[in-house]
């Protein structure tokens, strides 16, 4: 689609198929570091449902994080979302989830404590 859509900027003694390459590795750099920072964010969670005197090794499988964050309520899912993939501060999250700092901060607590539950059994 990229390609397509600038297609009409390319200069017509353009090599063609440099210019494509070129684009369809962009988009290939482009996802793997979205793929990096989504794994260091997840590893971030990790170590907040864990603590830092914990090994993850061998406990639970991101898959296993991912299940248990999506059975969280949608507000407490949120405020971990925000928190931990978006960087968000507690005052960010609150006003876009609509709720007090403290409450934003509660939520997120809250939802550290039920993946540290989910994540035992």
């Amino acid at each position: 689609m990229r390609a397509y859509k600038r297609f009409s900027s390319l200069r017509p003694d353009s090599n063609y198929r440099a210019w494509l390459y070129r684009i369809a590795t962009n988009c290939a750099f482009s996802k793997l570091r979205h793929a990096k920072v989504h794994r260091d964010k997840m590893a971030l969670i990790e170590n907040s449902v864990t603590g830092p005197c914990q090994s993850t090794t061998g406990n639970f499988s991101s898959g296993d994080l991912h299940a248990a964050i999506e059975q969280l309520s949608p507000k407490q899912k949120a405020c971990v979302t925000l928190r931990y993939f978006d960087d968000l501060d507690y005052s960010e999250i609150a006003a876009i989830v609509g709720c007090s700092i403290v409450s934003a901060r509660a939520n997120v607590s809250q939802a550290i404590r039920q993946l540290r539950h989910a994540l035992k059994e």
